[in-house]
C-alpha cells in the first residue's frame, strides 16, 4: 500500500502542488497514524528531510504540546509536518488552491479506494471552505489494521500561517 500513495507523490510537479498536498497529507498522517517511527522513517527517507525543526521553531506548530515538526519548501509549496506525542499528526499547507486541493484530494480517495483495501467514510469531499473563517470537515479512513478520523481545515482567503490543515489520529 505504501506506494500506491507515494507514486502519486513523486508524480506531483510545480504546475498542480494541489495534487502533491493532496497525496502527501493521506502519505503522511493517514498512512503513518499512530505511528511516530513510521512517521520519523517517511520524512527522513521517503521525503528526504534530514532533520526536524528544533524545539523552538516546532513550538510554533506544536502549541506547547510534545512531538516533533518538520518544514520544507519545494516547487509545490511550503509544507510542515507535526507529530504531537499523543497520536495527532497535522500537515500544514501555507497557500494553496484549496479548490484545487479538495478536488485532487477527491481523485486520491477514489484511486485509493479502488486499488487498496483502505475504505474511506466519504466519497466526495464538498467545497466546504470559504473565503472569511477557517472552516472543517470530518471523515474517517479504515486500513487493514487501524482506523483513523481526519479533520480538515481550510480557508479560501490566504490568511494567517496557513490555508489548509490536514490532521489525522487513530480512533
Amino acid at each position: 500500500m505504501f506506494l500506491v500513495i507515494i507514486s502519486a507523490c513523486n508524480q506531483a510537479n510545480a504546475r498542480e502542488p494541489e495534487f502533491f498536498g493532496a497525496n502527501f497529507s493521506l502519505s503522511s498522517c493517514v498512512q503513518n497514524a499512530g505511528d511516530a517511527d513510521a512517521l520519523h522513517d517517511f520524512m527522513t527517507t521517503g521525503m528526504r528531510i534530514n532533520n526536524p525543526l528544533p524545539p523552538e521553531l516546532a513550538n510554533h506548530f506544536l502549541n506547547g504540546s510534545d512531538g516533533t515538526a518538520w518544514s520544507f519548501q519545494s516547487p509545490d509549496g511550503n509544507y510542515a509536518v507535526v507529530y504531537r506525542d499523543d497520536g495527532l499528526c497535522t500537515v500544514f499547507i501555507k497557500e494553496t488552491d484549496v479548490a484545487k486541493y479538495i478536488k485532487y484530494m477527491n481523485e486520491s480517495i477514489k484511486r485509493i479506494s479502488e486499488k487498496s483495501d483502505w475504505t474511506f467514510s466519504t466519497n466526495k469531499i464538498p467545497m466546504f471552505a470559504v473565503e472569511d473563517e477557517l472552516k472543517t470537515y470530518e471523515f474517517t479512513v479504515s486500513l487493514p489494521d487501524k482506523k483513523v478520523r481526519v479533520v480538515m481545515s481550510a480557508i479560501t482567503k490566504v490568511k494567517g500561517n496557513y490555508q489548509v490543515a490536514f490532521s489525522a489520529t487513530l480512533l
